[in-house]
């Protein structure tokens, strides 16, 4: 019995550890991006026809990656232990089946598990969550068996990091844009490289393929190898037979006017400024003041700058007439905008093409501080801004967890050499007591 009772603790263990740490990263690695994981979630209203909306896929998003990292974190400590194991249960109760839908359907390329950090195939989110959903069950069953690093009295102090931590921190990267972007358009790339084919790089190789037919059969030919007159011709088409090369972004097609001017803009010299929005619609236009500032600066210094959005003429127009803009409008599919830069808008500073920086509208520069703000971006080295303002919680939380596991270690290394010591005193006793 007891050693059986000891695998069900280690089985219980296992899972409390394979559990809260999946949650944990998933649940960081949402917050990182909670717009992204806004977009993902209106994908699935597409994919189940239910009605879209940005601010509540928004908050969908932000519920999911605090839930997620916070009944992970709490496995982890082996606080609320009941609470955390119901909700884990619950939780893969729901997804489980739904990723074995998308796994047979296949209508998202990806689920979004881990944001955008790691892409796995719907099969294989379907799989882990088997996985997952076996412990979770174990887990409901005696929660009891979880072993807890803190007290009763104790437990509140890393409860209350964990929960306002993980809160902060994703507000945070809402606001400011994410700690960490995993898209193509990082700061440092270059634009030219990731959307213009290179000059002399290999094409795509096609061939011509001609279908005949003969005695109700269709058959196809090549080029060299024509039928006889027997035979009826009946269509051509191109067949690819050696792949060329492709930039890393095929969907950045910039337009003025119906105009393509892509190549222009990517590879123009010196400093361009792309403000971008999704749609000017939605803007924010609290920063109007902060925007004028920053095209002021860019005409006194010769700077290009845009608005680029996915806008209609009619949007456009009201928008230069609510904020008084006169700068270049350019034309972006929205998805793409999005894929550059979550904000709504969004500054993009560009030097000889390549990203040098990309900020939120929180962070537009005040009046007068339009040369400091630029500094910064258009230096020989990238600007690494710093995140430690939104990761400090975060980190007090993982300190006091390293620090309850450290000692908890110590406490059974412990018990474990009190209990062999007490074993070899009684073993020394009772061969005294049989010499005796």
């Amino acid at each position: 019995i007891d050693t059986v009772e000891r695998m069900k603790r280690f089985l219980a263990e296992l899972s409390r550890i394979i559990l809260g740490l999946t949650f944990v990263v998933s649940g960081f690695l949402k917050a990182i991006d909670p717009q992204g994981g806004a977009i993902k979630i209106s994908e699935y209203f597409t994919v189940f026809a239910l009605p879209k909306s940005e601010g509540l896929s928004l908050i969908l998003s932000i519920l999911l990656c605090c839930s997620e990292f916070i009944v992970g974190a709490f496995l982890l400590m082996g606080i609320y232990r009941r609470m955390a194991a119901r909700f884990i249960f619950l939780f893969m109760a729901v997804m489980t089946p739904l990723t074995l839908y998308l796994a047979i359907f296949n209508p998202v390329a990806d689920c979004g598990c881990f944001g955008e950090a790691f892409l796995l195939t719907n099969w294989h989110t379907f799989f882990k969550n088997v996985v997952l959903f076996a412990a979770a069950a174990f887990l409901l069953k005696k929660p009891r068996r979880i072993q807890t690093l803190y007290s009763v009295n104790g437990r509140w102090l890393p409860a209350i990091l964990a929960v306002s931590g993980i809160i902060i921190f994703t507000i945070a990267n809402q606001i400011y844009l994410p700690m960490v972007d995993f898209r193509p358009f990082k700061v440092g790339k270059s634009l030219r490289e990731l959307t213009q084919v290179p000059a002399g790089a290999p094409e795509d190789v096609y061939e011509y393929v001609f279908v005949y037919e003969k005695n109700g059969k269709r058959q196809e030919f090549d080029m060299d190898h024509l039928p006889d007159d027997s035979w009826t011709y009946v269509d051509r088409h191109e067949k690819l037979i050696k792949k060329g090369y492709t930039p890393p972004v095929t969907d950045f097609l910039l337009l003025r006017g119906g105009e393509d001017v892509t190549s222009e803009i990517v590879n123009k010299k010196g400093i361009t400024l792309l403000l971008l929005s999704p749609d000017w619609e939605n803007a924010s236009d609290d920063k109007m003041d902060n925007i004028s500032e920053m095209y002021d600066y860019a005409q006194e210094h010769a700077w290009d700058f845009y608005g680029v959005s996915a806008s209609t003429s009619d949007d456009i127009s009201t928008w230069r007439y609510n904020t008084g803009a006169d700068y270049p409008m350019l034309f972006l599919d929205a998805v793409t905008v999005k894929t550059i830069t979550r904000g709504n808008p969004s500054l993009v500073i560009l030097r000889d093409g390549v990203i040098r920086g990309k900020v939120s509208d929180a962070n537009f520069p005040g009046v007068g501080q339009a040369q400091a703000f630029f500094d910064r971006y258009i230096g020989n080295e990238l600007y690494q801004p710093s995140y430690w303002g939104r990761l400090l919680v975060l980190a007090l939380w993982v300190i006091l967890l390293l620090f309850g596991c450290i000692r908890k270690v110590v406490f059974c290394i412990g018990s474990l050499r009190k209990g062999v010591e007490t074993e070899q005193s009684e073993t020394e006793n009772n061969s005294k007591a049989l010499k005796y």
